[in-house]
């Protein structure tokens, strides 16, 4: 069965789909590549130079609900850092309200 038909469906990840994304190493720029979609980091100046990164259009899947997600740190590399870990081993939703909707169970192995 079609990852993403069967994740519309409501079906739960094969034990395949799990094992591969244990063992694949990616970088958060492959993972936004793959999605198409651009990395977005803010610099906030009016917060102690809070900086703030993220996957444009990501959500993190918990359970039933999705959960937006952001790295937080006072430098833009940090930053990423904390998104990335953020989304190490999760299930993660673009484009949720359209048709185009992807679900992907993000690496284990994820990094900046």
């Amino acid at each position: 069965m079609d990852y993403h038909k069967a994740q519309g469906s409501g079906l739960k990840l094969s034990r395949f789909y799990r094992q591969a994304a244990e063992r694949i190493e990616m970088k958060l720029q492959e993972l936004a590549d793959m999605l198409d979609k651009n990395i977005v980091v803010t610099k906030y100046a009016n917060q102690n130079d809070r900086w703030s990164a993220k996957i444009e259009g990501v959500e993190v899947k918990d359970g039933t609900l999705l959960i937006s997600v952001s790295g937080e740190a006072h430098c833009p590399e940090t930053a990423l850092l904390a998104y990335a870990v953020k989304l190490k081993g999760k299930t993660i939703v673009t484009d949720a309200m359209s048709e185009n909707r992807i679900t992907v169970l993000v690496p284990k192995t994820l990094e900046y």
